[in-house]
């Protein structure tokens, strides 16, 4: 009788360390615990705002459309651009593609990253000292999301 009584407890024993079988991904269940990224709305950099800020300078820099201003400059240390009247930054990365004029695919940063990508057939002068291309720029919060793309013009130039 104490044999079958302490298989019996065993199994059940057993049976309260398993872990439960679930279907559950946490990964997944964190993002939605984090709700959607809040998208955001870089402003046009300026020549007041170029000037003020010193970026000046060798790089890639992106725009919608010809006629408009840079929403990203980016150069060989840093990349920017504006939100809500205030200028955000982040660093090269290094290990990303080189792109022309001293200027990197990728940038990182504490609040965001920027990614430029550029079209090399598409290649067309903009003046002297700058060559257009059709690209993109996607910049993202600092879980990885998009919070903002868009396709247009990537200039590089001096």
């Amino acid at each position: 009788m104490r044999m079958i009584v302490l298989a019996c407890s065993a199994l059940v024993l057993a049976a309260c360390t398993d872990e439960p079988e679930t279907d559950v991904d946490l990964d997944v269940m964190n993002e939605q615990a984090l709700g959607p990224a809040a998208a955001i709305q870089p402003e046009p950099i300026t020549s007041p705002d170029i000037e003020k800020h010193g970026l000046f300078g060798a790089g890639c820099n992106f725009k919608r459309t010809d006629n408009e201003p840079f929403l990203v400059i980016a150069q060989d240390k840093r990349a920017h651009f504006m939100l809500d009247g205030k200028l955000h930054s982040a660093s090269s990365d290094s290990g990303s593609e080189r792109l022309l004029n001293m200027s990197w695919s990728k940038y990182d940063g504490l609040e965001y990253t920027i990614e430029l990508t550029i079209d090399p057939q598409t290649e067309r002068s903009a003046g002297s000292e700058a060559v257009d291309y059709d690209g993109s720029v996607a910049i993202r919060d600092a879980r990885g999301r998009d919070v903002f793309t868009a396709v247009g013009i990537v200039q590089c130039g001096a």
